[in-house]
């Protein structure tokens, strides 16, 4: 397993980090490093929702940060995500996850499957599914486009999901 330093050389030769962005690697790999409580060298998806100390959110940003889809983060897409990321870019590769026809839009059924995902069980996601709906499809026409979804995300993240957009 490479060591934090050699991990941090390997992006560093190809993004040509600035020394406070080395510094901020230096310690997201400590973080990292403690929330690996099992020692694997990545992350599982209960060792993410410890560290954001919310299921949902740890379960979507696990989502996001799996950019390889092992079943686990490791060191380099944790770095690579989070510092040379920003939430749209975030947002956008779940969003993009989750559009299983392409079409740009998240249907019900599509919403009902990331939902799932995050709550963990089929009995709450249908009726957190209509919530959804309801509050953030902007334009009712019964799909979540891409700013919809960027807004559920944010409100997601924030805490506040449930209270009605203007």
């Amino acid at each position: 397993m490479p060591t934090n330093k050699e991990i941090i050389d390997a992006i560093d030769s190809k993004k040509k980090m600035n020394p406070s962005d080395r510094k901020r690697c230096e310690g997201l790999l400590s973080l990292f490093d403690k929330t690996d409580t099992d020692g694997s060298g990545s992350l599982s998806v209960g060792e993410c929702e410890a560290m954001f100390g919310n299921k949902a959110t740890g379960k979507a940003y696990f989502e996001s940060l799996d950019l390889d889809q092992k079943d686990g983060i490791s060191k380099k897409e944790f770095l690579e995500v989070i510092v040379f990321h920003d939430d749209e870019t975030k947002y956008k590769q779940m969003f993009n996850k989750c559009d299983k026809d392409d079409d740009n839009k998240l249907t019900l059924e599509e919403m009902k499957e990331f939902l799932g995902k995050l709550n963990g069980s089929q009995e709450t996601t249908d009726s957190v599914q209509r919530l959804v709906m309801d509050h953030f499809d902007a334009n009712k026409d019964g799909t979540l486009d891409f700013e919809e979804f960027k807004t559920f995300m944010k409100m997601s993240v924030s805490g506040k999901a449930g209270q009605k957009r203007n």
